[in-house]
């Protein structure tokens, strides 16, 4: 029982049905490091982050021997990080059976579209006529489900994934 019909509520659902999202196991984006490891039966190797020389970066010098007005190692404002596959075993997923699965909500369902119009042809009609009247304006550009949460209503609705 998944109380709430938020995008974090479908994303649960979704998690119980799939498994954690990772670089590997991601349903909504391929990254080109999933498409080579996955087509062409190379060993995954993670994209490594962007490092940037920037002399004098005082915002994120990591020197030690950083001085007053002087850094000469490698500026790390842009990020950096060290990926870890999950451990995750996929083989062990539950199989569910239909209505296992069951979303607890009280108000309708928020689904994010590019424009009203887009919501309109999609069939999905859950939202005030009144509030998003411009048909070219975006419809709960910040509430509503997007991604893999919105795939899965989707489907729901469209009667494909009966397991919720």
């Amino acid at each position: 029982m998944i109380i709430g019909g938020s995008h974090s509520g479908f994303s649960a659902a979704w998690m119980l049905l799939h498994g954690p999202a990772d670089v590997l196991h991601n349903t909504h984006v391929r990254p080109s490091c999933q498409i080579q490891h996955l087509d062409r039966k190379q060993p995954f190797k993670f994209p490594d982050a962007v490092y940037k020389t920037i002399l004098d970066c005082q915002l994120c010098c990591g020197c030690e021997t950083k001085s007053k007005n002087s850094c000469d190692c490698v500026c790390k404002c842009y990020g950096f990080f060290k990926y870890e596959p999950t451990e995750f075993d996929y083989k062990q997923m539950p199989n569910f059976e239909a209505g296992d699965i069951k979303i607890l909500y009280r108000e309708n369902i928020r689904v994010f579209y590019n424009k009203v119009q887009f919501a309109q042809q999609d069939g999905y009609k859950e939202y005030k006529q009144s509030v998003f009247s411009n048909k070219n304006g975006y419809l709960y550009s910040f509430t509503g489900l997007r991604g893999d949460a919105k795939t899965l209503y989707k489907s729901i609705k469209e009667g494909k994934e009966r397991r919720v």
